[in-house]
């Protein structure tokens, strides 16, 4: 049966010393260079072995140190256990609303989808092939990428990964064949809505949204002396947030 060489064989022997060669390391008569055989991530995130030739046995030390040096146990990490580490931090990075997003979209996209992967194996054609799964408007599929960027750009400031893959792809944009109007409520549709409302603030404030085009966090933060009656004006000048 083929098996790894012996210590004796002329693969694991320097044919200049006659000494056996390092760990890791093989003669090939054949194309009469040094070999080394290093574990890669493919594209797809899949480990695969690759092997490297060099004319000289230093050449082939220095790389095959290089190689295992560059291997982080914690590499080895899924991005689900990164993520249960390092969330703390992101959630007091950003604002309430943006991290009440992001919880969204890894739990019901990111999670589902690349929580299993380790760090060191995630690349960016295995985060669009994610992505095209996502069964979700444009901008929530641009805040689960930022989530996954932001993750992995923690990963690579802790060294556990050399790059961010997240950064690699561009971001999807929204459809520009799609007028916004489409999206629109009707006037009548307008009408029907706030009449289904109880007469109070709430319809008022539901009629500020609509007749506006204020968030709701604008319309909230309103007070007494940003409306202006007489000219019919109400200034935005600050906007409310929970939290």
């Amino acid at each position: 049966m083929a098996g790894r060489p012996s210590k004796d064989s002329p693969l694991r022997l320097d044919p200049h010393t006659g000494r056996p060669l390092p760990e890791g390391i093989r003669w090939r008569e054949d194309r009469q260079r040094y070999q080394i055989r290093v574990l890669v991530p493919d594209l797809y995130g899949n480990w695969a072995e690759r092997t490297r030739t060099f004319r000289t046995l230093s050449e082939a030390k220095k790389e095959l140190a290089k190689a295992v040096a560059g291997k982080n146990p914690n590499g080895a990490m899924t991005l689900t256990q990164w993520h249960e580490r390092h969330w703390s931090a992101i959630e007091a990075s950003v604002r309430p609303g943006t991290a009440r997003a992001y919880g969204v979209a890894w739990r019901r996209r990111v999670q589902p989808t690349l929580g299993h992967m380790k760090l060191e194996a995630i690349t960016s054609p295995l985060i669009e092939s994610a992505m095209v799964e996502w069964d979700c408007s444009t901008s929530t599929k641009v805040d689960s990428l930022a989530l996954i960027s932001r993750l992995l750009d923690a990963a690579r400031r802790a060294r556990i990964i050399d790059y961010n893959p997240a950064r690699e792809i561009k971001r999807p944009t929204q459809d520009t064949s799609t007028s916004p109007t489409s999206r629109a409520l009707t006037m009548p549709q307008v009408m029907k809505m706030l009449d289904l409302i109880p007469a109070g603030v709430y319809r008022r404030y539901a009629a500020a949204l609509v007749f506006t085009g204020m968030r709701a966090g604008e319309a909230t933060a309103i007070r007494v002396r940003d409306v202006d009656l007489t000219q019919g004006v109400l200034r935005v000048s600050r906007s409310f947030s929970p939290a």
